[in-house]
């Protein structure tokens, strides 16, 4: 689901005030928990080694999910290219 997609209020505006990022997941549940007095410690289970998109996927899948989710891309601010 593309995240730049979530409902919005009458206005237009945002019901979110913020979204956090799965590769600073452990910073942004900090920040949440900080935010709403909440200290529950998240614990980091099945961790991997970190790998290059190019190791999971050929050139066409990159480019469609980058087709696809082009809005989340740049209101998020990714790299055009993830591997670049």
């Amino acid at each position: 689901r593309r995240e730049t997609k979530h409902p919005t209020h009458v206005l237009g505006e945002p019901l979110l005030d913020f979204v956090g990022r799965f590769e600073r997941h452990a910073e942004d549940y900090q920040f949440v928990s900080d935010q709403i007095g909440l200290q529950i410690p998240l614990p980091h289970l099945n961790r991997t080694e970190s790998r290059s998109l190019s190791d999971y996927y050929d050139d066409q899948s990159i480019n469609r999910v980058q087709q696809a989710y082009r809005g989340d891309l740049e209101a998020f601010g990714y790299p055009e290219r993830p591997d670049a």
